[in-house]
């Protein structure tokens, strides 16, 4: 999984724009999980280009990638964050983000008035993406600004 999530840095930043600094960092993440190469960059373009639109022009986008053992008698799992320095996820939307019909950019607006860009699709398409591959994934916004979204997937037994 880290030299996909590396593969897809140019394709990435180019997403974000050249005012929006990428960086990647993959520490380990050798370990197979249950998703193809194409939902994975499904996932990271969908978050990248929420985390852009929600910035002012200018900021940062952080994936990190990293592998952890757990606690004895736990399957290893790889967990990926990707994290932005903008302006963070409306509190009140943070518990019904990965619904259909929810979106980031304007939450107060029903789906009827937004436009075609912003279906509020791409998070529940993420949402089930990781579940599919037996994953969990969680949003929540960072202190100071900035929002996260991690996704935990577990490695797969040979």
């Amino acid at each position: 999984m880290a030299e996909e999530v590396l593969a897809n840095r140019s394709l990435l930043a180019s997403l974000a724009g050249p005012t929006i600094a990428l960086t990647v960092d993959a520490q380990g993440g050798a370990a197979p999980v249950r998703m193809t190469c194409e939902d994975l960059t499904r996932i990271l373009v969908n978050l990248v280009k929420n985390a852009a639109e929600a910035m002012s022009a200018v900021g940062r986008i952080h994936i990190t990638l990293w592998e952890s053992c757990g606690e004895p008698g736990n399957s290893p799992w790889l967990t990926l964050n990707v994290e932005d320095n903008g302006p963070g996820l409306p509190h009140k939307i943070l518990e019904s983000i990965f619904e259909p019909r929810q979106s980031t950019s304007n939450p107060a607006e029903q789906i009827d008035a937004w436009p075609l860009r912003h279906r509020g699709l791409g998070l529940s398409i993420t949402r089930s993406v990781v579940e599919a591959a037996g994953g969990l994934i969680h949003a929540a916004n960072r202190d100071p600004v900035g929002a996260c979204f991690q996704i935990e997937l577990p490695v797969e037994i040979a």
